[in-house]
């Protein structure tokens, strides 16, 4: 996976609402996103499908949480999803695999991943104490562990964002 591709990920909202997804992955795509990661678990394949091609027509990097629909480029595994180290590995030239992880790392299922998310980094809405944040610190130090493309995922904004990149995302 070409680490450049995961530069700025657009992470959806689990809204299921296909219009205001079209127009949320444009605008990201718009302002600088290279990927859309699909959080969209209730939507149909069809729908899913959809809106994975219309993120890649506009050259964007399509992940599709927990299924790989076509026109995905990237599966992500999350923890309602099997390990990427108890799955089949996709046919050579499918889609990438990603997967969520936390500290403490899961090693198997990072040496079965393409890509890794690591989060949280800092504190969110949803999750504001568990299981962390991480903190720039100690992020870092996992992100040195891990021999693949690391993600930081969690409370980053305009005004964080900064510290994610010095931090190895």
């Amino acid at each position: 996976m070409d680490p450049a591709r995961l530069r700025l990920v657009c992470v959806t909202p689990g809204s299921g609402d296909v219009a205001a997804l079209e127009r949320l992955a444009d605008a990201a795509l718009d302002g600088g996103a290279t990927a859309v990661w699909l959080r969209e678990r209730d939507l149909e394949d069809a729908d899913l499908e959809r809106l994975a091609r219309f993120v890649g027509d506009r050259g964007g990097l399509a992940i599709v949480s927990g299924r790989a629909v076509p026109g995905a480029h990237a599966v992500h595994l999350g923890f309602r999803d099997s390990s990427p180290a108890e799955r089949r590995r996709p046919a050579e030239g499918g889609p990438a695999v990603g997967f969520s992880a936390h500290d403490p790392l899961d090693e198997a299922a990072i040496a079965a991943s393409d890509y890794v998310t690591l989060s949280p980094l800092f504190p969110t809405p949803k999750a504001p104490a568990a299981p962390g944040p991480l903190g720039v610190e100690r992020f870092a130090a996992l992100a040195r562990t891990i021999d693949r493309p690391v993600v930081a995922l969690g409370g980053i904004d305009a005004t964080t964002a900064v510290s994610a990149l010095d931090a190895g995302a």
